[in-house]
């Protein structure tokens, strides 16, 4: 079951090696994959191919991550386009759509109308400037406000188009630009990802991981399955589920990052509904409920 699509770009990790942003592409793209995970939603990448096959209106997913999608075709942009309209949550986070498939430089951005944005002149090559951004709103479920955190700001130069509301500013740069697109919500960042890996190891990412989690709840796009550490702080896990006819199996690891040998928590999952549940690997029948509670050992699933 994967709840959230990443946008998988051949073309755009050829246009950030020509924009000498090739590390910046990698760190971010992994940021996302573990703000994601982190969070308890499944993803998965979806290709240029299967975008200009309709794959995405037939995943179903809840929301469509660009992660730097600098470079990307007519076709894909159409495909992101009628997502939206139709009720997707789509989530840009820089430099979308500023190079064609080919990577040659667009005279704007291809889906600039669709985030509610504008740029004086459109630069691929521009670089990001580090520093403190600071959020001033709140958008329904998403409560942004008052939060402040160092983001890598794709680009100064941006501006406001019709229809687009920004939570937050950097400089006089706005940031998470939030527009409603048909049934749909589409926003676009102006920020990058890209320390998040670096601040998880140090312990450090919950603040940009809360972050992503509640440009999320613009749409109230949760996690299919709760799943909930009794430890301060609590380790990182990683949650699959997959469906078999009427059965729904789900697994969690978590993490040994950081933990002695023997270290456990008690762990709970609470499930889309209830269902008669079974631990297969304590072969247990824990009867008709809604979740599970057991003791983890921190390594195990």
């Amino acid at each position: 079951i994967s709840d959230i699509g990443i946008h998988y770009s051949q073309a755009s990790i050829r246009g950030a090696f020509i924009s000498g942003a090739s590390s910046l592409f990698r760190e971010n793209r992994m940021g996302w994959v573990q703000a994601l995970e982190d969070s308890g939603f499944q993803g998965e990448f979806l290709a240029r191919e299967q975008l200009e096959s309709g794959e995405l209106s037939a995943r179903g997913y809840q929301a469509f991550v660009l992660p730097f999608s600098v470079a990307m075709s007519a076709k894909e942009g159409r495909a992101l386009r009628r997502y939206v309209e139709d009720g997707g949550l789509l989530i840009a986070d820089g430099k979308t759509g500023l190079m064609d498939e080919r990577c040659k430089t667009r005279e704007r951005g291809l889906l600039d109308d669709v985030f509610g944005i504008g740029r004086p002149e459109v630069d691929p090559l521009v670089a990001p400037r580090e520093g403190e951004a600071r959020f001033e709103r709140n958008h329904g479920a998403c409560e942004l406000r008052d939060l402040g955190l160092d983001l890598s700001v794709a680009e100064q130069a941006l501006t406001l188009a019709a229809g687009g509301e920004a939570l937050g500013t950097h400089g006089k740069a706005p940031l998470a630009v939030v527009k409603k697109v048909g049934k749909g919500t589409a926003v676009f960042l102006n920020f990058f990802l890209d320390s998040l890996p670096h601040r998880r190891k140090l312990g450090m990412g919950k603040p940009m991981r809360e972050l992503a989690r509640n440009i999320l709840l613009l749409d109230g796009v949760e996690p299919a399955i709760r799943v909930d550490v009794e430890a301060d702080p609590p380790p990182h896990m990683f949650t699959v589920s997959y469906t078999s006819g009427a059965a729904l199996y789900v697994a969690s690891l978590m993490s040994h990052e950081g933990k002695t040998a023997g270290w456990t928590a008690p762990v709970s999952l609470t499930f889309p509904k209830a269902g008669y549940v079974y631990d297969t690997r304590g072969g247990l029948a824990l009867g008709r409920v809604e979740g599970a509670r057991l003791n983890l050992l921190a390594g195990e699933p």
